[in-house]
């Protein structure tokens, strides 16, 4: 997935559907069942609420997409480190970011 998302940076297609593929196998690799049901409701609700402005947002901007492909770099590297307290950070992270980009189209969809 990471290799799929480097080779694919700027595409907001194929970068949507490695970041989800990404973390779906991160939920599953943590064999909690009910991680797995609150990644599938999270993502099932961003999905609905906010597709095409996350997509163009996110996933068009070859930066942007390099940003992402770094951030989920970073939590394969500690999690395959065996590094609880770095995966834990680099994921803070990333939600973080994403968050802070989101955010805006979030507030508009309330509206």
């Amino acid at each position: 997935m990471l290799k799929t998302m480097e080779a694919n940076l700027g595409n907001e297609e194929e970068g949507e559907r490695a970041d989800v593929e990404f973390h779906r196998t991160l939920a599953a690799a943590t064999h909690n069942s009910i991680m797995m049901r609150l990644l599938e409701s999270i993502s099932g609700q961003m999905e609905l609420a906010i597709r095409e402005t996350r997509r163009l947002q996110m996933y068009a901007d070859k930066a942007v997409s390099k940003q992402l492909w770094m951030e989920h770099s970073a939590i394969y590297c500690a999690v395959r480190d065996g590094s609880p307290e770095a995966a834990q950070q680099a994921m803070r992270d990333h939600l973080l970011h994403v968050e802070r980009m989101l955010e805006p189209f979030l507030l508009q969809q309330k509206v």
